[in-house]
């Protein structure tokens, strides 16, 4: 068809998952503007950097350029900064944001941290967003393989997110749309779990918004739910897209309007077996900067960036090595090699031998909020690390003594 893009359809969902108590993710769908934020920080602040967030960016709305996005999300780091500084309870929280903006030919992302931002357009499922992770970097600069980040114990550990320093970096990504388009937003309780052919293969297979919706929420709880899950699908009509567009790694589907049919994913449900379904950046006009090697000067400023990040972001751990004693860690809960991002914040003086025999759950490298992890410190110490409350003895009372007979008593003297 032709004319301008239209946004046709929106579908969205958010749901806690299978194993955390409370949901911090937020969303937004207010056209023109489309929005995911995860939050993340102790004593449930998470959620509240990414009100902040949904809310600032909510005063957006027609005739709203990209530059009014983008100071809106630097105000929204603003004020998630002060809010953590007026209240201690909320140090060190922080939120992802992955935002779009509409117009009547495109739609631009802005984005900070690992949610992500994908293109499902004609059977092929593009992802427009680079994460802001550890792992990702390390992917970008050759020193992990793909399949092996999915893996990797820290590629949950992000470099990039609101809050986490007073000027943040906004990355921004323009893309064409075109008739029968779908743009997916999402936190990575979706991309995490359930890999980027299984997402495709969901949405073709749906017979509308809403059951594709239903069924990508259902693929990542079948995986775990190990995160809270946000997902927001919009749908445009709008000019045919160029024949050159119509081709990619999946089955192609000429008819926008008709069901959606394409080969089923791969049997392995393994996410390591990952069929990559990735359009390189340059494809959507991000330029060659994010495709150059950058060599080995380049691995020292990621790690340098990656620990700045971290420390700027007072995230705090409680662990404890064999043979020493529990200790409390600020910084980036992982090992690079020989390169360590954390430090030594406080020390409970509890044997962590003790702790690990009754409880060693307990302890781990889960990131925490200063403000929990000072908490959860204290009731180890009153645990584990008190003295025991000595036991009372009450002392006998002495035996009495013996009593004379009075009858027996002597005599006087008698005078001589």
């Amino acid at each position: 068809m032709s004319g301008p893009l239209r946004l046709v359809e929106v579908a969205h969902a958010s749901n806690t998952g299978r194993v955390r108590d409370h949901n911090e993710d937020r969303y937004l769908v207010r056209p023109p503007l489309l929005v995911v934020a995860d939050g993340m920080g102790g004593a449930k602040a998470g959620e509240v950097a990414a009100e902040i967030t949904v809310e600032t960016l909510s005063g957006l709305g027609d005739g709203s350029t990209p530059q009014d996005l983008r100071e809106a999300i630097v105000e929204a780091n603003r004020r998630i900064r002060a809010e953590a500084d007026d209240d201690n309870t909320r140090a060190g929280m922080g939120t992802t944001a992955t935002a779009a903006l509409l117009d009547d030919e495109q739609a631009t992302l802005m984005h900070v941290g690992d949610s992500r931002g994908y293109l499902y357009r004609a059977g092929t499922l593009r992802q427009l967003t680079d994460d802001h992770s550890v792992v990702a970097e390390m992917v970008r600069q050759g020193q992990l393989r793909p399949e092996e980040a999915e893996r990797h114990k820290s590629r949950n550990i992000i470099t990039r997110a609101l809050g986490a320093e007073a000027d943040v970096e906004v990355d921004e990504v323009r893309v064409q749309l075109y008739d029968g388009d779908m743009l997916l937003l999402c936190s990575d309780g979706l991309s995490s779990l359930v890999r980027d052919v299984e997402i495709a293969y969901t949405i073709a297979q749906s017979s509308d918004m809403r059951s594709a919706v239903d069924g990508l929420v259902a693929a990542a709880l079948e995986q775990g739910g190990t995160d809270n899950i946000t997902i927001v699908l919009a749908r445009f009509e709008g000019p045919d897209p160029p024949v050159a567009d119509l081709t990619g790694q999946l089955p192609v589907v000429t008819d926008a309007t008709a069901p959606i049919r394409i080969a089923p994913p791969p049997p392995s449900s393994s996410k390591s077996s990952r069929t990559p379904v990735v359009l390189e950046p340059t494809a959507l006009g991000r330029g060659p900067r994010m495709r150059r090697a950058l060599g080995l000067t380049a691995v020292g400023v990621l790690l340098v960036g990656a620990l700045s990040a971290w420390i700027g972001s007072r995230t705090y751990f409680v662990d404890g090595a064999p043979g020493q004693t529990v200790r409390v860690s600020h910084g980036a809960p992982v090992d690079l090699g020989p390169l360590t991002l954390f430090a030594t914040w406080g020390d409970t003086g509890v044997d962590t031998a003790a702790v690990s025999a009754v409880d060693p759950a307990a302890l781990g490298r889960s990131a925490r909020g200063q403000g929990d992890a000072v908490r959860h410190a204290v009731d180890l110490i009153w645990r584990f690390g008190l003295p025991a409350i000595p036991q009372i003895t009450v002392p006998q009372p002495p035996p009495p003594k013996p009593t004379r007979n009075p009858a027996s008593k002597p005599k006087p003297a008698s005078p001589k």
